[in-house]
């Protein structure tokens, strides 16, 4: 029998693939390079990834990027096929090469594959857009087969300091995005202001063409892209999920402070967790095996970032969309259709 490789020979492997999917294309692409890698160190730390001596249904990728780059390192680790889905696919297929990847156009929020489909759910940077998290997370477990692994991580989150995730172009063609520009909208905007203010803020005091101004005020307060969930509101959808046993890890903004009036109306943990990586697996078998495995959760890493006089998750103040708790039967259902398919 092969000896598993280490985590460091899957590094290895990761860095290659990144290197020769990303390098020369373009300097936003190069940049990106370091974010994958801790995707993937952080991925390989936290689950055995199906491989094909464990599985034979593929692995998929929600929100897949550009260039392929996350399902191309996915098939490197596991020797399964991927299939890469995103709404938009134009010019994906001409990015395949040799790889045993299937192009899909797919809305993130409904997943159209047959049951127990695949040995893996992965998708990065998605929790953010996802703008029914309860239907998505059925969806998920749905398509998984027993036992198969759930990767899901995304920010930033919108109470985060720049959960206003500005990314548009505006009328002149200038692209404005929240990585590129950090500085150019004040943190918290998108819960301290409203859309003309923000506007009179970038004409005023970072001096963009009006056009443009409107264009990005406008985006932060309307645009259907996010889904304006905090950061225990996402957590909240995974406890009410059919997934028997999932571990979570925050990211924090430490740099951003956020003012005592902010603190008392949304609680710290909010407006600091910039972003969370959920990671388990599906099916009965997993969940009496991760029983038997003491809990990695965050509660002190969260409890460190929260304010002792500020409301607590459930005594928040009321979000801008607030999703409501799948019926039980509906879970109850989910979970009987899994027994009766696998």
């Amino acid at each position: 029998m092969t000896a598993s490789p280490t985590i460091e020979d899957q590094l290895a492997a990761v860095d290659a693939t990144l290197d020769a999917t990303l390098m020369g294309t373009t300097k936003w692409n190069e940049s990106r390079i370091p974010v994958l890698r801790g995707t993937f160190a952080r991925l390989l730390k936290q689950v055995t990834l199906p491989t094909s001596e464990t599985s034979s249904k593929p692995i998929l990728e929600i929100g897949s990027d550009g260039q392929l780059a996350s399902a191309k390192v996915l098939c490197e680790l596991s020797g399964l096929g991927v299939t890469a889905s995103n709404l938009v696919v134009k010019g994906l297929q001409s990015r395949v090469g040799e790889y045993p990847i299937t192009v899909r156009q797919n809305d993130i929020g409904a997943l159209d594959f047959p049951d127990s489909s695949f040995s893996m759910v992965y998708g990065r940077a998605v929790l953010e857009h996802i703008s029914d998290m309860d239907d998505f997370l059925l969806e998920c477990d749905r398509v998984l087969e027993t036992g198969g692994v759930l990767y899901l991580d995304g920010g930033p989150l919108f109470y985060s300091p720049r959960g206003h995730h500005m990314a548009v172009k505006g009328p002149s063609g200038t692209h404005y995005g929240f990585a590129g520009m950090p500085d150019l909208l004040p943190n918290w905007c998108q819960l301290e202001s409203n859309e003309d203010e923000l506007f009179e803020h970038l004409t005023t005091v970072k001096d963009i063409d009006e056009a443009d101004a409107r264009a990005v005020a406008h985006y932060v307060f309307n645009s259907p892209e996010q889904n304006r969930m905090s950061a225990t509101m996402v957590k909240d959808a995974f406890a009410r999920s059919p997934f028997a046993h999932l571990e979570h890890e925050p990211t924090f903004m430490k740099k951003a402070v956020p003012s005592a009036e902010l603190v008392e109306k949304y609680g710290e943990f909010d407006l600091t967790c910039n972003g969370l990586a959920f990671f388990g697996n599906s099916g009965p078998e997993a969940a009496a095996a991760a029983a038997a495995v003491p809990s990695n959760s965050n509660a002190a890493a969260e409890q460190s970032h929260s304010n002792a006089g500020a409301a607590g998750p459930s005594d928040t103040a009321t979000p801008t969309t607030d999703p409501t708790p799948r019926p039980l039967w509906r879970r109850a259902a989910s979970k009987a259709k899994r027994t009766l398919t696998r």
